[in-house]
């Protein structure tokens, strides 16, 4: 699991540094906020979709329930999870 945060830490920082760089010129220093916000919801992006696949799977592996389902599931609370740690950085920018 290690691997994984320290992969989506990683991910982030190069993501969010090219967002940042794009961004710079239109909204300013606050921009430079982006990085670690990016960062910090791509770790627990992670860490809240590994705490819960192992649940789900078991739950859907004996209900007949498509497997699709469980990984658009996950999908979709990981990115809630990543955007609500950039949304106090998008409102500042958008002000």
């Amino acid at each position: 699991m290690s691997f994984g945060i320290l992969s989506a830490a990683a991910s982030g920082l190069v993501i969010a540094t090219a967002q940042a760089l794009v961004l710079h010129g239109s909204a300013g220093k606050l921009v430079w906020a982006w990085i670690p916000a990016t960062m910090l919801g791509g770790v627990l992006a992670v860490m809240v979709t590994n705490a819960l696949s192992v649940p789900l799977i078991d739950a859907i592996s004996g209900s007949g329930l498509p497997m699709a389902g469980l990984i658009g599931l996950l999908t979709a609370v990981g990115a809630l999870v990543a955007s609500t740690c950039q949304s106090p950085v998008i409102v500042r920018l958008l002000r």
